[in-house]
């Protein structure tokens, strides 16, 4: 199931059930997911009227959502025509700190353990599948990002970032990092090669027995979310 055709059938109004009321996600706490269902219905009625971040903004402050939403400064540099002295600037500027160093992510099986990481997976590629038929990619990836760390806040992320809960004070506060989301959204693909196997190795699926969407491997010929297996 390519991207674009998972967020067409996972518009965002429809996100919340498939992935949640219909499966054991955040099933566990009615709370939470009444907090949740009202995120998705406040977050949908400006979803459509968002073509591109650039418009009306300058790249300063696309820079600075980014960097919000725990973006260290290579990336902002790379998604953005911000120089990497000025996206470095900036990163200092709003978080007091030097952007930290380190490799990029690589590691394609991080994105299934633990079990509840295989979820969060595919609810970010999904909403990355819906904003990649509207926006250019760099454009794409964060304003999905955005509505998941939204979606997946929890109470007392809400109450420690109440102007925002999507935009918190370390990459540790998200249970997949900005970096990381970005990386497999990057590498997720459902095309084939000249033998007919798959280029990537992960795969979204849904399962049978509770129709949640979950991250597996191409490999797993299972369709039982590890929830329900």
């Amino acid at each position: 199931m390519a991207l674009e055709a998972l967020g067409q059938l996972l518009n965002l109004p429809n996100i919340f059930h498939f992935l949640f009321l219909s499966g054991p996600c955040a099933a566990a706490s009615s709370k939470s997911g009444a907090i949740m269902s009202n995120e998705i219905v406040n977050s949908s009625e400006s979803w459509r009227a968002i073509n591109d971040p650039r418009i009306g903004s300058t790249q300063i402050e696309w820079g600075e959502f980014m960097i919000k939403l725990g973006a260290r400064a290579c990336i902002v540099a790379t998604d953005t025509s911000l120089s990497d002295k000025t996206a470095r600037k900036l990163w200092f500027e709003i978080n007091q700190r030097i952007s930290p160093p380190g490799q990029q992510p690589g590691d394609l099986m991080w994105y299934l353990k633990p079990t509840v990481r295989r979820f969060h997976a595919a609810m970010i590629l999904a909403l990355y599948g819906e904003c990649q038929r509207s926006m250019p990619s760099y454009a794409a990836f964060a304003h999905a990002y955005y509505h998941y760390a939204r979606m997946t806040a929890s109470g007392s992320d809400r109450k420690t970032w109440m102007n925002d809960p999507a935009m918190r004070s370390s990459d540790q506060n998200y249970l997949i990092p900005y970096s990381r989301g970005r990386f497999l959204c990057n590498v997720y693909t459902d095309e084939l090669d000249a033998s007919g196997n798959r280029l990537c190795q992960l795969k979204v699926k849904r399962c049978k027995k509770c129709s949640s969407l979950f991250l597996s491997t191409a490999l797993e010929a299972s369709q039982v979310c590890p929830n329900c297996g």
